[in-house]
């Protein structure tokens, strides 16, 4: 299967207002004033190098450049656009194909080229150090079961388990999230954006809802368009309207973007659709004690609780 490959722009969309300034423009008036844009080793050089510009397009060292026109060099320089930036007044990407060996990894790395960490004696000399802290002042991580805890510290990695592993048979799906092009991580508070919800309402149904798979979803009596409730193994849960779908695993529940906001103090537009995040447990130990990650896969459990919303 090939793959693609491309490059996304953003230009402005409407003029600048009264003295707002884009980000990018501060920080180079700042390197300016402060006295580190120019010359060697100053902020173009260090822009020239990080783009990979070269030839005509390359910064010249002793000139303050715009946002626009870095990015304008970069597009021409580093990924070949002819027009640069003009090129994304009519278009939101720039892609191409991919050959067929460059869509497979091994073309970037073949086998024995690459080497793999085994042993990690970092967190053997991390976990020592830990305990000989502990033990010095008589203590313990409180709600963490220690002998777990150090499994966590060995060198040779080790299968640990799931939180969930103990769960009754009913939670019987894994609930899953993705960010969706029109959502990107609540970046800018883009679930609060009218513009972005109204577009979402009138040309895509599989936002503000709950995704099952069709055969799941006919197996467990439920249709397209009830108001159903999922729950976690350990009770956090959220209501939405079921959509199903042939495109999700028949053991998965699908939640997508970043909606459901209770807070009183946003946009009453975050507050639209299933909140995934109250499905995730933060307990002690349920999470990983060496980064805190914790599993955003939980299992759980789906039952109708309203009227068909078709």
């Amino acid at each position: 299967m090939l793959q693609i490959t491309g490059v996304l722009a953003r230009v402005p969309v409407v003029p600048k207002q009264f003295q707002t300034c884009q980000a990018d423009e501060i920080y180079l008036e700042l390197a300016e004033r402060i006295g580190f844009l120019y010359g060697e080793g100053g902020l173009n050089d260090h822009l020239n190098l990080f783009w990979k510009l070269t030839g005509e397009h390359k910064l010249e060292l002793d000139r303050r450049y715009t946002t626009a026109e870095i990015l304008d060099r970069a597009l021409k320089s580093k990924f070949g656009i002819e027009n640069g930036i003009d090129y994304f007044q009519h278009a939101s990407i720039y892609y191409k194909m991919r050959s067929k060996a460059e869509s497979y990894n091994s073309f970037y790395y073949p086998e024995g080229t690459t080497r793999y960490a085994f042993y990690f004696e970092h967190l053997l000399k991390t976990g020592d150090t830990l305990r000989q802290n502990l033990s010095e002042h008589n203590l313990t991580i409180p709600g963490q079961d220690m002998v777990k805890v150090w499994r966590f510290y060995q060198p040779i990695p080790e299968w640990v388990g799931r939180p969930d592993a103990s769960a009754s048979a009913e939670y019987d799906l894994f609930a899953m999230n993705w960010s969706t092009p029109q959502f990107r991580m609540h970046n800018s508070d883009q679930t609060g954006n009218p513009l972005l919800n109204e577009l979402v309402d009138e040309t895509d149904p599989y936002q503000f809802v709950i995704l099952m798979n069709r055969e799941t979803a006919a197996r467990k009596g439920l249709q397209d368009g009830d108001l159903v409730r999922v729950v976690a193994y350990w009770g956090g849960c959220t209501e939405g309207v079921l959509r199903v779908t042939s495109l999700l695993h028949p053991d998965a529940l699908g939640v997508p973007g970043n909606h459901g906001f209770k807070s009183s103090y946003r946009n009453p537009a975050t507050s639209k659709g299933p909140h995934f995040n109250s499905l995730l447990n933060s307990a002690e130990g349920t999470f990983d004690p060496l980064h805190g990650g914790i599993d955003r896969n939980p299992r759980v459990r789906v039952y109708q609780v309203g009227g068909n919303r078709s």
